[in-house]
């Protein structure tokens, strides 16, 4: 996500909520390689909160994620977001049983 040049740091703040089903180990905000830490959308007072403060529920029930947009910080414009589905890189596979079909 890009945000703007255009955003005033007095402009009012937007707060994106969206869903998401498919499974994940973890949701990340990242911004110039560093992560942003979930839950800094709900642990910092909204006249702090800046672009990419997040809050990711990932529990089978829930799966939300919401965030805000600013331009309070004019250097932080550029956030990543990526759904991870193992955090490893390799998700382990059972393995699979190979059965004969019938014929017909």
């Amino acid at each position: 996500m890009q945000v703007s040049e255009r955003w005033e740091t007095t402009d009012s703040s937007i707060y994106i909520n969206m869903n998401f089903t498919e499974t994940r180990e973890a949701v990340n905000f990242t911004h110039s390689g560093e992560q942003i830490l979930n839950m800094t959308l709900i642990n910092t007072l909204n006249s702090l909160q800046e672009t990419g403060d997040n809050y990711v529920r990932n529990d089978t029930e829930t799966r939300e994620i919401d965030f805000v947009v600013n331009g309070k910080n004019s250097a932080k414009n550029d956030i990543t977001m990526l759904g991870l589905r193992c955090i490893s890189g390799t998700c382990p596979l059972d393995e699979i049983e190979e059965l004969e079909l019938e014929d017909g």
